[in-house]
């Protein structure tokens, strides 16, 4: 007999800590075993909403602003290991 996902749900939840009582290797093997990005403070867990398009927009121009800054900083091309790209 196949375990249901519903029940594998309970078990698995079933199995960890309830919040306050997280542990920094309760949740490094969380974050091993998962692609979600996951806070974890004074005992505490929060998933986290995935990236928006908006917010990685505003990173790329961030990064993009930095490599320019280098650039005219430096005169190289690239911030890979300070060599020019």
């Amino acid at each position: 007999m196949m375990t249901s996902p519903r029940e594998y749900r309970r078990v698995v939840l079933d199995l960890l800590p309830e919040q306050g009582g997280w542990d920094e290797e309760a949740y490094l093997w969380l974050t091993d075993h998962t692609n979600r990005l996951i806070e974890f403070t004074d005992g505490h867990i929060e998933v986290l909403p995935p990236p928006t398009d908006e917010h990685q927009g505003i990173l790329a121009f961030l990064i993009d602003a930095v490599k320019r800054h280098i650039q005219l900083k430096t005169g190289h091309n690239s911030m890979r290991h300070g060599k020019e790209s």
